[in-house]
C-alpha cells in the first residue's frame, strides 16, 4: 500500500472523506506486509495575477490546470530592460540623475525629470519645515552614483530598482542657519514598477 502525504493542506475537489472509505479496508487487509509513505514538503508560494476588483469590495478567484484543449490566454503587453519598464499605456525610462521620464502613449504626452530626489537640509521641528536661511545655502540636486537593476521582468508586473548615492552636509551648523561643511554619504533605494494593462505607475 502506498500513501501520500502533504503538507499545508489538501488540494481544491480533494474529498477526505471518500479518501478514507478506499484507504481504510486496504490497511485493514489481511496480509498485508508492508505500507511505503511518502512525505511531501510544497511550502507556501506567492502567485501574482492581475485582476479587475470592485470598488470598496472584494472578489474570490480559483487556481486550476488549463482544460485539454484550451489556449493560455494572450498576455497584455510587458516589455523590460536594464533602465526602461514598458505596457500598454506607458514607457517609463531611468534618466542618469536617477528621475524619471514618461511618455504616456495614449496622449502623445512625455515628461521629464519625475520622481527627483532634492536635498535642501532642515532646522525645523517634528512638525515643521524650516529651511537653513544664510545665504549661499545649495540644494544638492544631483546624485553621486546611480545604479539600475532590473527586479522583474513580467509576465505580470515589470519592476526597475534604482539605487543612488548623494553626497549631502553632515548636519546642521553650530548657529543652525547654514549646514555643516562636512559632507557624508546618503543612499537612497526606489523601486518602479508597472503592471501589465494596467494605466498607473507605481513608485
Amino acid at each position: 500500500v502506498e500513501i501520500t502525504l502533504a503538507e499545508g493542506g489538501v488540494a481544491a475537489g480533494f474529498d477526505w472523506d471518500t479518501w478514507i472509505a478506499r484507504t481504510m479496508p486496504l490497511l485493514k487487509r489481511k496480509g498485508l506486509a508492508e505500507i511505503h509513505a511518502l512525505g511531501m514538503r510544497a511550502g507556501r508560494k506567492r502567485l501574482l495575477f492581475s485582476a479587475e476588483l470592485p470598488a470598496f469590495g472584494a472578489k474570490s478567484f480559483a487556481l486550476r490546470s488549463l482544460r485539454p484543449g484550451e489556449d493560455e490566454p494572450a498576455a497584455p503587453l510587458l516589455r523590460a530592460g536594464k533602465d526602461f519598464i514598458e505596457n500598454a499605456h506607458y514607457l517609463v525610462r531611468v534618466l542618469r540623475d536617477g528621475s524619471l521620464s514618461l511618455l504616456d502613449k495614449a496622449r502623445g504626452h512625455s515628461l521629464g525629470g519625475l520622481a527627483r530626489l532634492v536635498d535642501g537640509g532642515d532646522r525645523g521641528d517634528l512638525y515643521n519645515y524650516d529651511a537653513p536661511s544664510a545665504p549661499g545655502e545649495r540644494l544638492v540636486t544631483r546624485p553621486s552614483s546611480v545604479r539600475t537593476r532590473l527586479i522583474e521582468r513580467g509576465p505580470v508586473r515589470a519592476a526597475l530598482r534604482i539605487e543612488a548615492e548623494y553626497r549631502v552636509p553632515e548636519s546642521l551648523g553650530a548657529g543652525r542657519a547654514s549646514r555643516s561643511r562636512r559632507l557624508v554619504t546618503m543612499r537612497c533605494a526606489r523601486t518602479v514598477s508597472l503592471a501589465a494593462g494596467a494605466a498607473r505607475v507605481e513608485l
